[in-house]
C-alpha cells in the first residue's frame, strides 16, 4: 500500500523579512499539541552572507502517515487552522522565495511515497518522468531580489536542490530516496497555497505512482527540461509532457497555464510586492485569494526568548538525531 506524507514550509514575514519570533510562533504551536509537534515541525536558519540580514528563515509543519491523498490534504487542512491561531501577526507566505536574491533563504513542500521496496525504483523513474510538469504546477517563487525571474527561481537556484543525479540516495537534489525513512522523497516543489491546486498535483502524483507499467525516464531529459520550467516555463517540450500527464492520469492543463508566480508578479506590478504577500496570507488564513488586514509590525526582539527556551533548545538533540541520520549511509549504499 502506497502512503504519503507531507511537509510544509513557510515564511511568517514582518514588513518584508522573517523574524526571529517565529521561534515562539512554533513553541506555541507545540504546546497546543506536544505529541505530534515534537516530531513534525522545525525552524530553518539561513546561511551565509544572507545571515548578516537576519539569521531566521522558514517555519515547517509536516502530516502524520496518510494513506490517499484525501487523508493528507485533510490533515494540512488542520494543520493550517492550527498554525494561524498561533500567528495572530505577520504574514504567512507560502511561497518558495520571498524577495531577497538568497538561495540559501528558501522554503519548499516536500511529499513523500512510502512504497515497497522491490517497486522502488520503477516508481521513482516513473515519478521523476513526470516531476516537470508538477513542479511547474507548484511554482511560486518567481522573483530573484526584486526582479521578475521565470516560474522559480528557488526551483532553479535554491542550495537544497538540484537536477536529478545516478544516486538517488543523494540529499541536495530534487528527488530522492531518503536514508531515515526509506521513502521516495519530491523536493523541488514550491509551496502553494491554493488546496485546489494542491489536490490537482497531490493526486496526479499519486496516480503516477501506482502506475505499473515504467515510463521511458532518462536523466539527461529531466534535467534539460529543469533548465525550461524553472525559467521560461511552458516551453513546447514542456506542453508535449504536460499533455501526457493529461492523458495518462487526467492533469487538468490549467495548473500548468497559468501558475501562482503568474499571480504574484501581475499583483506586484499592479500595485507592490507588499500587496502580493497580502494576498498569500489571506489565501493561507482564510482560502481566500484577496488582500488580508493582518498586521505585519515587527514584534520586539526579546520575544523570540521563549521559542528558544521552549521549542529550540528541548528539541535540540532530536534535531541532532535526525540530522545524523538523514546523512547516514544505508546498507544500500556502502
Amino acid at each position: 500500500m502506497l502512503t504519503l506524507g507531507l511537509e510544509e514550509e513557510f515564511f511568517v514575514l514582518y514588513q518584508g523579512r522573517p523574524h526571529m519570533i517565529g521561534l515562539t510562533h512554533l513553541a506555541r504551536l507545540l504546546r497546543k499539541d506536544p505529541h505530534h509537534y515534537f516530531t513534525h515541525s522545525a525552524s530553518n536558519f539561513t546561511r551565509g552572507e544572507g545571515a548578516k540580514q537576519g539569521l531566521m528563515s522558514a517555519l515547517e509543519v509536516s502530516t502524520p502517515v496518510c494513506t490517499s491523498a484525501e487523508n493528507v490534504l485533510h490533515s494540512l487542512r488542520l494543520l493550517r487552522s492550527q498554525v494561524a491561531s498561533v500567528i495572530p501577526t505577520g504574514l504567512i507566505a507560502a511561497t518558495g522565495m520571498f524577495q531577497r536574491d538568497d538561495i540559501n533563504n528558501t522554503a519548499g513542500l516536500h511529499i513523500h511515497l512510502g512504497v515497497p521496496v522491490q517497486d522502488r525504483e520503477r516508481i521513482y523513474q516513473n515519478v521523476a518522468y513526470f516531476l516537470p510538469v508538477l513542479a511547474l504546477a507548484t511554482a511560486s517563487s518567481p522573483f530573484r531580489g526584486t526582479e521578475v525571474f521565470g516560474p522559480s527561481y528557488r526551483m532553479h537556484g535554491s542550495y537544497a536542490l538540484g537536477g536529478i543525479t545516478s544516486d538517488p540516495y543523494k540529499r541536495f537534489q530534487d528527488l530522492i530516496i531518503t536514508r531515515r525513512l526509506g521513502t521516495i522523497e519530491v523536493r523541488v516543489f514550491d509551496p502553494v497555497w491554493d488546496l485546489e491546486r494542491l489536490e490537482a498535483i497531490i493526486r496526479a502524483l499519486v496516480r503516477v505512482a501506482e502506475l505499473q507499467d515504467a515510463l521511458p525516464y532518462r536523466q539527461e531529459d529531466y534535467n534539460r527540461l529543469r533548465s525550461q520550467w524553472t525559467t521560461q516555463g511552458l516551453t513546447p517540450e514542456m506542453l508535449q509532457r504536460a499533455r501526457e500527464l493529461h492523458d495518462t492520469v487526467g492533469f487538468d492543463l490549467k495548473w500548468v497555464e497559468r501558475t501562482i508566480s503568474d499571480d504574484l508578479i501581475e499583483l506586484t506590478a499592479q500595485q507592490d510586492y507588499q500587496h502580493a504577500l497580502r494576498h498569500l496570507d489571506s489565501g493561507y488564513r482564510t482560502g481566500t485569494w484577496q488582500p488580508s488586514s493582518t498586521t505585519d509590525h515587527p514584534p520586539a526582539h526579546h520575544l523570540s526568548l521563549e521559542g528558544w527556551l521552549t521549542y529550540y533548545l528541548p528539541r535540540f538533540p532530536y534535531i541532532a538525531y535526525k540530522g545524523i541520520k538523514e546523512n547516514l549511509k544505508t546498507s544500500r549504499e556502502k
